[in-house]
């Protein structure tokens, strides 16, 4: 057990939780809304550069801002990386995303311009990069320009509520009063939000929270740590997609027996990570009511009354992905697809007579995981042929 203690941190007591908000005539004033915005199964907001609107992915497992390099050359222009201050030349020496290294050719250096969030301009940033977003857009069914990393994330206040699907988006911090719980988090450059949780015997597990994930991730150690226990369940693997490109899962699991701030987690979908890393993704935020990252304070704050889940072991595990307007069957192995009658390729028109929106497909794919046996009905587009298939 001693490799795991490498990522186990005791968790620093707080002692007192201060608020911070201004009064008039004893009323309490919330801070400035610099940004509200609607959202869905991940936090895209507007973005505005040299006049012109973009889409941006809120992505804290992004160190820095990327725009996607078909604009590139419109917004900015190159950096060499010996241009770069020595600091970032040694950051950034090998980038990497969740799966390992991304090749050197798969992205460039930009110059960052200034930019709006919402009414706040942005002018302070000293490195941009520029990669090929079209995976991370069919992943979200979402056409994005770019990604806010955690160096323009650590600038503001953020709240989601996930009952109304709305963001807030604030220059100074919320009042600690307007959240059930709050909590102090660690960050540390080029990383990204990390908060404890309990497992059995170990009190202090730190994942870092992952915006730009679906799902978790957790370490090799922690796997064959739970190899002969209970908690720890195989799911059949697929295809993967970050910034690295395609690959295949080296393992999914469902995980139980986890505890966050005395709340039992009950059961969460993980990936194996090959950097080690342990990682929550949306799929853990989701289940909170509302929650608040407050970077100036360190703090996660949130209203919820349970974020346990149980028996989520999938039914079924058929990749999709958005491409042209539409979502397709894709990136599934041979063994994914037996006895469901559909191919790679098939675009999905509606499932039990409903049609899905592209940026619905967070959506579909927990009805395509989840939906009982013989339960479900698919209309799909092979080709010229429009097919009805029960799975």
């Amino acid at each position: 057990m001693k490799k795991l203690r490498t990522l186990l941190l005791p968790l620093a007591l707080i002692g007192l939780i201060g608020c911070t908000y201004k009064k008039t005539e004893n009323k309490i004033i919330s801070p400035e809304i610099i940004l509200e915005h609607n959202i869905k199964n991940v936090i895209i907001i507007p973005i505005t550069i040299k006049n012109k609107k973009y889409r941006f992915l809120v992505d804290t497992g992004a160190s820095i801002n990327v725009i996607n390099e078909k604009i590139a050359a419109e917004i900015s222009t190159p950096y060499l990386l010996s241009d770069l201050h020595s600091s970032y030349q040694k950051f950034f020496s090998e980038v990497k995303s969740v799966s390992g290294a991304i090749d050197k050719d798969k992205y460039i250096f930009l110059k960052p311009q200034p930019f709006f969030i919402g009414t706040q301009e942005i002018s302070d940033e000293d490195v941009w990069l520029s990669m090929d977003l079209s995976l991370f857009i069919e992943a979200i069914g979402v056409d994005i320009d770019g990604i806010i990393g955690m160096e323009t994330f650590r600038k503001f206040s953020w709240q989601v509520d996930n009952i109304k699907k709305r963001l807030i988006v604030t220059k100074d911090a919320p009042s600690t009063h307007n959240y059930q719980t709050c909590d102090g988090y660690r960050d540390m450059l080029n990383s990204m939000p990390a908060i404890w949780f309990k497992y059995n015997d170990i009190d202090d597990i730190a994942f870092m929270i992952d915006t730009g994930a679906d799902y978790g991730s957790i370490a090799d150690d922690f796997i064959h740590y739970l190899k002969n226990k209970s908690h720890l369940q195989p799911v059949s693997n697929q295809q993967q997609v970050d910034a690295s490109g395609i690959t295949l899962e080296p393992s999914s699991f469902i995980l139980s027996g986890l505890i966050y701030n005395d709340m039992p987690v009950g059961e969460i979908k993980v990936n194996e990570s090959k950097n080690q890393q342990y990682t929550m993704g949306m799929d853990f935020l989701s289940r909170f009511n509302r929650y608040a990252f407050i970077p100036s304070r360190m703090m996660f704050c949130y209203d919820t009354q349970s974020i346990q889940r149980n028996n989520i072991l999938p039914i079924r595990n058929i990749a999709i992905r958005y491409i042209n307007n539409h979502i397709e069957v894709f990136y599934n192995t041979n063994t994914n697809l037996i006895g469901t009658g559909l191919k790679n390729g098939d675009i999905i028109l509606n499932v039990n007579g409903k049609y899905y929106a592209p940026e619905q497909i967070g959506d579909l794919r927990t009805v395509l995981s989840d939906t009982p046996k013989a339960a479900l009905e698919l209309t799909i587009q092979r080709g010229t042929q429009k097919l009805v298939l029960q799975i």
